[in-house]
């Protein structure tokens, strides 16, 4: 009768050592798996049934996933677009360089006196220069004038005629 051959420490070691590696690396890949599809699909039972293939094939399974598996969800390949800017006067689509709605003329920006560029009308500041809004005292200004809404541009009238 033939004797199998005996293992010495060393060579023990290094197999459950290489036991172990193997088995961790599989259930790694059927965590990804699981994880992976998750994140591609909508469904409920395609990341448990990705799993489970990654399981019973170790390492084929997960190969078979690569070449099965759902393309990235609309959500994740297309960035959401911004929303249109609206004027707050006619809700006309403005763009973001426009000072005045050419729709109702409401006054929509403002430019510095220092470096002119546009500014946001509820700004007492310049955040590109730095420069204070003239007639603003910013150290002295409260709240509520801080927060109250500019008055509408209107057309400009002829002066009365006498």
């Amino acid at each position: 009768m033939a004797q199998l051959p005996r293992l010495d420490n060393l060579t023990l070691f290094l197999a459950i050592w290489i036991g172990v590696f193997l088995a961790s690396t599989w259930l790694a890949l059927a965590f990804w798996a699981y994880r992976d599809c998750r994140r591609r699909s909508t469904s409920q039972a395609a990341p448990i049934l990705a799993s489970l293939v990654s399981l019973l094939f170790p390492f084929l399974g997960v190969l078979l996933y690569l070449l099965l598996r759902p393309p990235h969800s609309r959500d994740h390949s297309i960035p959401p677009s911004p929303p249109p800017l609206l004027c707050p006067g006619c809700a006309a689509p403005v763009k973001e360089s426009w000072m005045v709605c050419p729709g109702c003329h409401t006054r929509l920006k403002k430019p510095c006196h220092e470096c002119g560029r546009l500014m946001e009308l509820s700004w007492h500041i310049c955040p590109y220069c730095a420069a204070p809004v003239p007639g603003m005292h910013i150290e002295n200004l409260t709240l509520e004038e801080a927060l109250a809404p500019l008055p509408r541009i209107e057309e400009e009238s002829a002066p009365p005629e006498e």
